[in-house]
This record gives C-alpha cells, structure tokens and sequence, in this order.
C-alpha cells in the first residue's frame, strides 16, 4: 500500500509540472528579454568599431556597459530558473511575491478578458515564495479556467487572529462580446491548487 505522504508528493509534482508548462511561455519571454540589452549594446559597439578612427573612449565606455549588462542578464536569468528549482524556506514580501507571481500569468489572463487587481499590499508581512508562486498562482488559474465569461479579478489579504489570508474574488463583467476560451496546456483543476496546499502545509 501506497504512503499516502508519497501520494500528496506525486500529485503535488504533477500539479507543479502543469502550473511551470502554463508559466513556460512567459519564463522564456523574460528570459530572452534579458539578453535583449546585450544585443542592442554589442550592435552598437560594432557600428563604432567601424569607425575612421574608433572613439577609443566611447568604446571603453560600451565595453564597460556590456560587462554590466551580462552581470544583470546573468541575475535576471538565475531568478527566473527558482521557479525550477526554488531555495527552501525562501521569503518575500506579500505585495512584492503576489506582484511578481501575477505579472507571468498577466498576458494570459488579459487575453481571456480577466481585468486584475491587486490589493494585497495593505498587509505588511514576508511569506514563502513557493506557497505565493504555487498555490497562490495555481488558485488565480483555477479559478479563472473554470470561469464561464470574463470576470474582474480582485485579490485582497487581512489577518484572521496571527493568520494571513489570501482572497481571490471574481466578479462577471457585464458585456455583449461573447467569451472566447484561451488555449493552454490543460486547465488547473481544483484538486491541482489543494495538491499543492497539502504539500505545501497551508489551508484553502
């Protein structure tokens, strides 16, 4: 018989497997994006190197400029990949985790006719990334793939006694533009978001 302790670990995996395919598109656009700068400074470094004679200043200055950038793109590169392969116990702030969660899924919610807002700020408290990044994100597409239309989407946090809670309330936008489904890997079920919870050692 099956350790139920391994079970919650496999459909956790699953879970998490689903919520990273949903995230990739956004991942891999961040990613080449960082590496954009690099370009753009390299292309102009070339275009002074052509010069009668080279501005040995000005070129100094770009090589200078694109050793920096390298160093940024380099950071920018290893946060996204915590996503893969996040640090235990790692904390952020409510308002920095949440904002940072929702702007991968922003392009794809927007594309759905989902309006966000984020009102999470107004509680000073630091949290586990991997609960913001996992059953926080995965609760938002839950709830927005099971949606029926369009809705806004409203995300506030209170305390109840030392407890911090997260609440994701939907409202259907009253529109005539019918409601056209967006095509991802698979929605995230319900039993996805509390897979994640269990592991995680939070409540829904």
């Amino acid at each position: 018989m099956t350790n139920p302790d391994v079970l919650i670990n496999r459909s956790a995996e699953a879970a998490c497997y689903v919520l990273l395919r949903r995230l990739a598109p956004a991942l891999k656009h961040d990613m080449v994006g960082a590496f954009q700068p690099i370009s753009l400074m390299a292309a102009l470094l070339q275009k002074r190197l052509q010069a009668t004679p080279p501005d040995m200043h000005l070129l100094k200055e770009n090589s200078v400029s694109i050793k920096t950038l390298s160093r940024e793109s380099a950071a920018t590169c290893l946060d996204l990949m915590s996503w893969l392969q996040p640090l235990d116990n790692e904390q952020i702030d409510l308002a920095t985790g949440t904002q940072e969660a929702l702007r991968l899924v922003a392009a794809e919610l927007m594309a759905k006719g989902f309006d966000l807002v984020n009102e999470t700020g107004s509680i000073d408290r630091e949290v586990a990334k991997s609960v913001l990044r996992n059953v926080f994100l995965a609760s938002v597409l839950a709830l927005t793939d099971q949606a029926l239309s369009a809705a806004n989407v409203l995300l506030t946090a209170h305390m109840v006694n030392d407890a911090l809670v997260l609440k994701i309330t939907l409202t259907a936008q009253k529109s005539e533009k019918p409601y056209e489904s967006y095509q991802v890997y698979r929605t995230m079920e319900w039993s996805d978001v509390q897979s994640l919870a269990e592991a995680e050692g939070v409540g829904l």
